[in-house]
């Protein structure tokens, strides 16, 4: 079964992004900042992590970061959601 991390510090973008991810043979798992979504991935193992940049407490590039830094981390794919001006190119420099 694949698994999908959320992580998205706004409740509406995070339960809509749940809800149009939730697929047959799909789990989707869910945090609201970068500090727990690394809690999730040491416990769970998701497969695909879709990743506010801007959160509080631990931001996405961090989160990217961190988790990159670490070989076992290496395929996870993660996919970066943000409206600021430059952030895909930020993303895809640190493994995004």
């Amino acid at each position: 079964m694949d698994k999908v991390l959320v992580v998205d510090d706004d409740p509406s973008i995070r339960k809509t992004l749940i809800r149009n991810l939730r697929r047959p043979g799909y789990t989707v798992l869910e945090a609201e900042n970068g500090k727990e979504a690394l809690e999730v991935v040491y416990n769970e193992r998701p497969d695909v992590i879709v990743l506010d940049v801007m959160m509080p407490v631990m931001d996405g590039t961090t989160f990217c970061r961190i988790l990159r830094s670490e070989p076992v981390n290496t395929l996870i794919y993660v996919i970066m959601l943000t409206g600021r001006a430059g952030g895909a190119v930020q993303g895809l420099d640190i493994g995004a």
